[in-house]
């Protein structure tokens, strides 16, 4: 049911019972049937007439017609491409409404008011109904209504919203205020349900951003890269937000009236805040069911999603969890509701993303005497990468200066007063370790800047340390790179520098020492030595390689000491693991025996993985944790290194069957998708998933099977219904291969007139 439609739905629970509300104020003994009446506009206007008309009469005015100027106040409210009809506006801006009463009018004498009701139990004492007295300057009220014209009983009113307005659902009301002793307020017309947004392009809305293209990207851009991988091979995969679609709209409107009362539904902090929690189902039946366990009957795999537009659907249609999320669906997710509602959102990848489940903002590592991890005792865990968001806004409640962008996350990882939510924690509490600052920011600094410690441990028959030593801290594990798209371009950005100062400088320590000083284990860096050691090591592979391909992993030692040193074993492992660090199986595990590195100098050792060696143990994803760690001979001076790694999935291939074809609005046009099995396995049971916004809604095409080596192919006819710049998303799913994404940029004409045609 469209918005439009559902204003008139009186029965059910939820959103619609809601819309229905502000008729239901009205006692049934006043109301009569509804009268419809033509307006200047496209659109009509529903007035409501109370039963007593004797006062309306006695007040001697009818409303004949109400132009809201949908067309023209949308398009200066920069709200034009939203797919439902109903008029929308930004919020500290004013729009203008045209009233035509049936008779001349003297606003002196006539008592006319224009109301504005919020939310669903408008009330005057709540400032949730705002009567606005036609040609008065009443200071006291925050709305503001100027007549710019009159003609006989024709008004042109220009109406101006706060910057600080509740956002949402409201409805418009005319009504008179008869001068007759004990005469109550008349209702003399209703508006269909008018949207209120945030406004970032009003100075004085907690959102303003001050950048014309910010805003368009953060706002307005309907698709969008998320970024996946890990720091040595991340890749973007391109994403549908939709936030104009009708359906998205629908299901946005209604998370804010269930996150909130409507008097916080202004607040960009609450409002972010409740998104973070309802965007997962965790606790509190939102949006996303989360599954990280490989296994997805039931429901939709995370990697086969394209977009936010079918999930926000579903949800809105059963008011039921969607099945399944991961980080990067969930942030998607909450980009595309909060640039709805209006706020500048964006998607922002943290690649070797610290989870710290005890408040210490430490990553801490046990191993046992031959220096193989104790996995029980390892509950804190470094993801190759987490995909969060970032809103920009004001925090007034926060000393100046740490407004601009925040921190918001939808996935449920820890809980915050009780709810699985995340934010806003201001990024510049979070660089300078100012963790104490509302909301999250202890937990978003562990996951950028926390050091990794590893210990050597002995532990009894029930699972007990017994005893534990520090063998190395890891300063520079966590937080390697923050990828996001680029304005107006699907490049990434790198935005670390805005999360925390460069590594190993002293403003770095500085603000690391202050945030673990406020944490679970304070005396951290007060009773502890700092470790110095002459000899380092590392792991680098080589960026991008396809699954299929073989690799190297190339462990470089360095000796800073005057003297040689031996490394005794050096033992080198590589795990299939789930992105989220957790280890699923052993793939490779080698020894190598008595490396010498001379002083002053640098050795380097190689270990090679084939295909074979991990092909039929990849888990989605494809990613891989590689450890490297031994002891010197000549002191037993332990060195390690452990870096994330994904294997890059190969692209599908989006092309124009034609490609010199010019695509116009209503016309039908062919697009072919292709994909080369890289592995020397069949894939089966292969689907693609394909959508364009404005062009088609989520799409499932079945193939079947792809033998090794071959290729798969699949045509497609589409017919545009919105012209501009559209991007096609297709995404591939099969059981062996997730994550193969591709999408294809068009251009669509507008449709050609019948004028046209005729001079052609």
């Amino acid at each position: 049911m469209s918005i439009a439609a559902a204003s008139l739905h009186t029965g059910g629970t939820g959103v619609h019972a809601r819309e229905a509300s502000v008729a239901r104020n009205i006692p049934a003994a006043g109301r009569r049937n509804v009268e419809i009446l033509t307006t200047t506009t496209e659109a009509v206007v529903e007035v409501d007439k109370p039963a007593d008309v004797a006062e309306s009469t006695k007040a001697g005015f009818t409303v004949k017609s109400v132009d809201l100027k949908i067309d023209e106040n949308r398009k200066a409210h920069r709200t034009s491409e939203y797919d439902v009809t109903n008029l929308i506006v930004r919020r500290g801006q004013p729009f203008e409404v045209i009233v035509e009463f049936d008779n001349s009018i003297k606003l002196d004498d006539a008592s006319m008011n224009f109301e504005v009701h919020l939310g669903e139990k408008p009330n005057l004492k709540k400032n949730t109904l705002i009567r606005i007295p036609l040609g008065s300057d009443d200071r006291d009220i925050k709305w503001k209504v100027k007549v710019l014209k009159q003609s006989g009983g024709t008004l042109l009113l220009a109406i101006h919203s706060p910057p600080t307005s509740i956002v949402g659902r409201c409805t418009f009301v005319i009504s008179t205020s008869p001068k007759t002793e004990g005469s109550k307020i008349v209702q003399l017309w209703q508006s269909k349900p008018v949207y209120i947004l945030f406004n970032p392009w009003c100075e004085d809305d907690t959102v303003y951003l001050d950048d014309a293209e910010e805003c368009n990207e953060y706002v307005l851009n309907e698709t969008g890269v998320l970024y996946v991988g890990s720091n040595l091979s991340p890749f973007g995969r391109p994403w549908n937000f939709g936030q104009f679609e009708d359906e998205v709209f629908e299901a946005s409107i209604y998370l804010l009236e269930e996150a909130l009362a409507v008097q916080s539904r202004g607040n960009p902090i609450k409002v972010t805040r409740r998104i973070s929690a309802l965007v997962n189902a965790f606790d509190d039946n939102g949006v996303l069911r989360g599954n990280w366990s490989g296994v997805y009957s039931g429901g939709t795999a995370p990697s086969a999603w394209v977009g936010s537009t079918a999930i926000l659907k579903q949800y809105f249609e059963t008011k039921e969890p969607v099945n399944y999320g991961q980080c990067w669906v969930f942030s998607g997710v909450t980009t595309t509701v909060l640039r709805c509602l209006g706020i500048p959102t964006r998607s922002v990848t943290n690649f070797s993303s610290a989870h710290d489940t005890d408040g210490s903002m430490t990553i801490d590592t046990y191993f046992n005497s031959r220096l193989r991890r104790i996995s029980d005792l390892n509950e804190d865990s470094i993801w190759n990468f987490h995909v969060w968001n970032e809103c920009w806004m004001a925090r007034p409640d926060l000393p100046t200066g740490y407004g601009g962008w925040q921190a918001v996350d939808g996935t449920p990882q820890e809980t915050s007063e009780g709810a699985y939510q995340t934010g806003p924690a201001s990024i510049m509490a979070v660089k300078q370790g100012y963790v104490y600052y509302n909301y999250d920011t202890q937990f978003v600094f562990a996951e950028v800047s926390a050091d990794k410690i590893s210990w050597l441990a002995q532990v009894d028959y029930t699972g007990n340390i017994t005893y534990r030593s520090k063998l190395m801290v890891q300063r520079e594990s966590v937080g390697k790179k923050i990828l996001t798209k680029a304005v107006g371009s699907d490049e990434p950005e790198d935005v670390v520098e805005q999360y925390k100062f460069p590594e190993g400088t002293p403003e770095e320590r500085m603000a690391v020492e202050l945030a673990v000083s406020h944490g679970s284990k304070p005396d951290t860096y007060i009773t502890d030595k700092t470790i110095k050691l002459d000899v380092h090591c590392a792991i680098s592979v080589k960026s991008n390689v396809t699954i299929g391909e073989d690799f190297d992993i190339e462990i470089d030692m360095t000796n800073k000491s005057s003297k040689k040193c031996t490394v005794g074993t050096l033992y080198v492992t590589c795990y299939i693991c789930h992105y989220t660090g957790v280890v699923v199986q052993e793939c490779k595990d080698v020894k190598i025996e008595n490396v010498v590195i001379e002083a002053n100098s640098a050795a380097k050792s190689t270990v090679h993985i084939a295909n074979v060696d991990y092909e039929d143990l990849l888990h989605e994803h494809a990613t891989m944790k590689i450890y490297a760690m031994g002891q010197l001979v000549e002191n037993n001076d332990t060195i390690a290194a452990q870096e994330d790694f994904s294997l890059t999935p190969p692209s599908l291939v989006i092309k124009l069957q034609e490609e010199s074809a010019k695509l116009r609005i209503g016309e039908e046009f062919s697009i072919t998708i292709t994909f080369d099995n890289p592995m020397a396995k069949s894939m089966t049971g292969v689907n693609f998933i394909l959508e364009g916004l404005g062009i088609q809604k989520t799409k499932t095409i079945p193939h079947g099977d792809i033998a090794p080596k071959e290729t798969g192919r699949v045509e497609v006819k589409l017919t545009p219904k919105k012209s501009g710049k559209r991007k096609l998303v297709a995404t591939l799913h099969c059981q062996e291969l997730q994550g193969v994404t591709g999408s294809l940029e068009v251009d669509v004409s507008p449709a050609v007139t019948a004028d046209k045609d005729a001079s052609a």
